[in-house]
């Protein structure tokens, strides 16, 4: 059945291209009806109840593998009386029945779900993967304010043994601007000293704090994170892959993701967004970003300027994501003054084409009105009053892209990319200080 069902959905894929369009999701969602079975149920509590650390481990419920869960207070078309549980979860396969939440607090009740796909299948129609997944389990009333636990089942009214802690973001009486989120982290090679400057990068452009997911990396490179965690800069998230048929040792599991991009590509939507609820109360905007990519502002000094103004020139638009047009950076042969201490600002040259609008950009997405990010953008959205992505001109911000080599989707464009350069002279006015305060680190932690 499987099989059939994957053959269906390539067809209406193909069909759909054939007559110009894929299919598209909604992005937006209608009221749902709130339907709760507190007197027709009756739940045994769970034997145990298990709570995410910074050593991360997946939960299963029912055919779901359970990463995180969060109360979500914001106002949404969803469930406009109701706050929710927002889980974060993966499956094997799209559910096709109705999906029920187990809640426990003081007592246990049963609501159904509404479950969201972090994807969109014109990105990849194919069906045969791990689906990265939002469930929206919306409160009672009378359980507003309880410390609560949640199962997720296909099975109506079915205890089971353990439930996940439902966590409660922190909240700041006044938001931070920024928080950047880094997705799992995957390297053997030494990524130290680009890292100690891609990180000052990152808090002299303004970020209040850094959130990474880690699945591994070398002993050179933890030693960096691990210092800057001890100074309370960063947030470390070990993680692992979901269910027992993934691989967990960490060469065959780095393997397996290099091998396997369109599963790598849904596995980082879900730190991604867990990194977006971990912020819901505060920060104000929290920017995906990787560690190969830095966000320059151009006409101001910081991010939080470059934010005030962006949202100032919206007028009226209620902001989802604002995005920076990329620009790609490649492997110079030459080498320069600091290329030890500054590997990044140290190759100054660039392509001079920047990519098209969207075309690899990355966004500040803003924690007020969006309920899940892509890579590159906000995805769904709280209301039916929130716009589509702000595009900021060139001459405003520039997202630097350092790569290795041309990426495989841009192959046409790639001889034309690696020859037109020019001088990229975008960091220099930061150029002091950011080197002050790479080598304060870099002494600090004794390199």
């Amino acid at each position: 059945l499987r099989d059939v069902d994957y053959a269906m959905e390539a067809m209406d894929y193909l069909h759909d291209t054939q007559n110009g369009r894929a299919f598209i999701a909604s992005v937006i969602s209608s009221e749902s009806p709130f339907h709760e079975y507190f007197y027709s149920c009756s739940l045994s509590s769970p034997l145990s109840v298990f709570s995410p650390s910074s050593i991360h481990s997946w939960t299963t419920s029912s055919q779901f593998h359970l990463f995180s869960a969060y109360i979500d207070t914001r106002v949404n078309s969803l469930y406009p009386r109701n706050t929710a549980v927002q889980v974060l979860a993966i499956s094997s396969r799209l559910p096709n029945s109705t999906v029920y939440c187990n809640l426990h607090g003081t007592k246990s009740t049963v609501v159904e779900a509404t479950v969201r796909e972090i994807w969109q299948r014109a990105w990849d129609p194919r069906g045969n993967f791990y689906v990265p997944l939002l469930i929206t389990c919306p409160i009672p009333n009378w359980m507003e304010g309880q410390k609560l636990s949640v199962q997720v089942t296909t099975q109506f009214c079915t205890s089971q043994e353990v439930a996940l802690s439902v966590s409660v973001p922190p909240r700041r009486e006044n938001k931070a601007k920024v928080a950047v989120c880094v997705k799992g982290l995957d390297f053997q090679e030494d990524l130290s000293s680009n890292l100690i400057e891609w990180i000052e990068w990152q808090f002299l452009f303004g970020a209040d704090t850094i959130t990474l997911y880690v699945y591994s990396v070398s002993p050179a490179t933890e030693r960096v994170l691990r210092w800057y965690e001890s100074q309370g800069r960063i947030e470390l998230i070990w993680i692992d892959l979901p269910g027992e048929d993934s691989p967990h040792i960490p060469i065959s599991r780095s393997l397996y993701m290099k091998r396997n991009r369109q599963q790598k590509r849904r596995h980082e939507l879900i730190p991604y967004n867990d990194c977006l609820y971990r912020h819901l109360n505060s920060h104000e905007f929290v920017l995906i970003v990787d560690i190969d990519e830095i966000i320059v502002p151009l006409e101001h000094d910081n991010w939080v300027d470059l934010l005030n103004d962006a949202e100032s020139s919206a007028k009226d638009r209620v902001i989802s994501s604002i995005s920076m047009r990329n620009v790609f950076k490649f492997p110079r042969n030459e080498t320069r003054e600091n290329s030890e201490i500054l590997p990044l600002y140290s190759n100054r040259i660039r392509s001079e084409k920047t990519s098209k609008r969207g075309d690899y950009g990355k966004s500040f997405s803003s924690t007020l009105t969006v309920a899940t990010v892509f890579n590159h953008f906000a995805l769904h959205r709280l209301t039916h009053n929130v716009s589509h992505t702000l595009h900021l001109p060139e001459h405003s911000a520039l997202k630097l892209h350092y790569k290795s080599s041309c990426p495989v989707e841009s192959r046409a464009e790639c001889p034309d990319l690696k020859r037109d350069t020019v001088v990229d002279d975008t960091l220099d006015r930061f150029a002091s200080k950011i080197e002050a305060k790479v080598r304060d680190a870099r002494s600090r932690i004794g390199l």
